[in-house]
C-alpha cells in the first residue's frame, strides 16, 4: 500500500479521511495480534485524540494538549494515575527544563503546590557533598523571599539575598525564623 501526491512547495499531500457527519469520528486504526490502537478526530468536539487501551492522548482545537486527560486546561496537562507524572533525562549540556517569563510579564516562572502529604517541591544532588542541592541567583531584588502568610503585609528588603516577610518572629533565645545554632546559646 503506497501514497504518492503531486504535491510541491508547501502543499500538503498525503490520506485524507472524511466523514459526513459533523459528530462522527473519522479514524485510522492499528492491529497488531491482540493489540490494537486508533487515531481519531471527535467531530463534537473537534479534538484529536490518540487511543490505546482509552483515550490517552488529546490535542483540542484551540492547542491545549492532555496526556492521561480527555479535556486538558493548559498548554500541556499531564495526569498520572501512579509513578511520576514526568521525567526529563539530559544527557548532554544544558538545562533539563527551561522556563522563563518575558520581562513584560508578571507571571511566575514556576508554580508548585501540594495538597496532600508531600512536599510542594523537592531537590536533590548526588554529584559531590560540596555541590549544592540549589542555586539561587539574584538579578536586582531578594533570591529568597519567604512569606509566612497569605497576607503579603510586609515589604522585604530588597538589598538583602534572604527575607522572610510578614508573621512577628522571636527573640533570638527562643527561636524564631531562621535559627543558626542552639536556641539555648548564641544565635
Amino acid at each position: 500500500f503506497g501514497i504518492q501526491a503531486p504535491a510541491t512547495g508547501t502543499s500538503y499531500g498525503g490520506m485524507y479521511i472524511r466523514t459526513d457527519g459533523d459528530t462522527a469520528r473519522p479514524f485510522y486504526g492499528y492491529r497488531a495480534g491482540t493489540h490494537s490502537a486508533w487515531t481519531y478526530l471527535d467531530g463534537t468536539t473537534g479534538d484529536w485524540r490518540v487511543n490505546n487501551g482509552g483515550d490517552r492522548l488529546t490535542i483540542t482545537d484551540n492547542g491545549f494538549v492532555g496526556i492521561g486527560t480527555t479535556s486538558p486546561t493548559a498548554g500541556l496537562e499531564i495526569v498520572a494515575a501512579g509513578g511520576n507524572a514526568i521525567n526529563i533525562t539530559q544527557t548532554g549540556t544544558g538545562w533539563c527544563a527551561n522556563m522563563q517569563v518575558p520581562a513584560s510579564n508578571a507571571a511566575n516562572g514556576i508554580y508548585a503546590a501540594t495538597y496532600g502529604g508531600g512536599y510542594a517541591a523537592s531537590f536533590e544532588a548526588h554529584n559531590t557533598n560540596t555541590t549544592a542541592t540549589l542555586n539561587l541567583f539574584k538579578n536586582g531584588g531578594p533570591a529568597l523571599r519567604c512569606i509566612s502568610t497569605l497576607s503579603t503585609g510586609g515589604t522585604a528588603a530588597t538589598d538583602c539575598v534572604v527575607a522572610v516577610v510578614g508573621g512577628t518572629d522571636s527573640e533570638p533565645g527562643g527561636g524564631g525564623f531562621i535559627v543558626v545554632g542552639s536556641v539555648v546559646g548564641a544565635n
